[in-house]
């Protein structure tokens, strides 16, 4: 798991202005056999001017990130057999921020030999970084749909994905319960044409940030952790460390999940207060990190695989 800076002469000219795009993006979708993915292309921030971001004026310290395509589900896309038994059919996108790598006695610092994944200690952390992402939300359908904007994503060093890895206990059929995303679980109902604009904060990040990292690295049950605010209840939380260097988000994924034709965009703000984000001004590296997908103890063990952190399933769900 250690990074692979790349060099930036290799990415020259990608890089223009302290509003940088970020190095990777991937979408994703569930949706039926034979249908595919719409063509990609970036989108400038479509719409969100008129939201009152000032796009154009980056502060040094700031990042800003546009949506890469809009996610969309078409009505072609509906199928309740290949749907996810809560967010419907869904499609996804994958959004890697853009971080300086950290010279190779720091990254040695932070990874000693023979350390456990409890000990590590990030590189991109909590605390260095507050994230907010706007989004607007569009039904395509004649009707009232059902709509999900979930929000997850990765630290450096493990992916949560809970909606791509449902079925992998069993599914439906072996009364397998859906684990909840970092954020949006809960649906939003549409009218026709109805156009919903909304923002997770960047107090919302930095919970979801914890909650990532408490169940991925941590032992956290994920059902106490994601139910719960750590201010208010800290339940889940009882293996972390009273020095523990929480880790922040390195990859955020856009999940839109629908029960009829529907449109997602968004935008990310990254505000750098540890000096992490990548320049392309005055850094040569970039922090190319691979994360591990991550499965609760009680999935892993239906998958036939072991939890990387000797975590044992010990929460039923609610």
């Amino acid at each position: 798991m250690s990074p692979r800076p790349i060099p930036f002469a290799s990415v020259a000219g990608r890089f223009g202005s302290t509003c940088r795009p970020p190095r990777r993006r991937r979408t994703c979708r569930r949706v039926p056999p034979g249908t595919t993915a719409p063509s990609v292309a970036v989108v400038v921030h479509a719409g969100l001017v008129a939201w009152g971001l000032a796009i154009a004026a980056c502060a040094p310290d700031t990042g800003y990130y546009e949506g890469f395509a809009p996610l969309e589900i078409e009505a072609s896309d509906i199928d309740e057999e290949t749907a996810h038994p809560v967010v419907g059919n869904f499609v996804q996108q994958e959004y890697y921020l853009d971080f300086r790598a950290p010279a190779p006695d720091e990254f040695a610092e932070l990874r000693p030999e023979g350390s456990t994944p409890m000990e590590w200690i990030p590189w991109i952390r909590r605390d260095d970084i507050d994230v907010s992402v706007q989004f607007r939300l569009t039904n395509l359908a004649d009707g009232p749909i059902r709509a999900f904007v979930l929000l997850d994503g990765a630290t450096e060093f493990y992916d949560w994905n809970p909606v791509a890895f449902y079925g992998l206990a069993g599914g439906e059929d072996a009364d397998e319960v859906p684990f909840p995303s970092l954020l949006g679980f809960t649906p939003k109902m549409l009218e026709a044409g109805e156009v919903y604009e909304g923002e997770y904060r960047e107090d919302d990040l930095r919970e979801a940030m914890l909650d990532l990292d408490v169940l991925t690295r941590f032992c956290g049950g994920p059902f106490a952790v994601l139910y719960n605010r750590s201010e208010v209840d800290p339940v889940g939380m009882e293996e972390v460390p009273e020095d523990a260097v929480i880790a922040g988000m390195g990859m955020i994924r856009m999940t839109l999940g629908a029960t009829g034709p529907a449109r997602l965009e968004y935008a990310i703000r990254v505000r750098d207060r540890g000096g992490r984000i990548f320049d392309a001004h005055t850094d040569n590296l970039r922090y190319e990190f691979m994360p591990e997908p991550y499965l609760p103890p009680a999935v892993a063990g239906m998958a036939g695989m072991t939890d990387p952190n000797g975590c044992a399933p010990t929460e039923e769900a609610p």
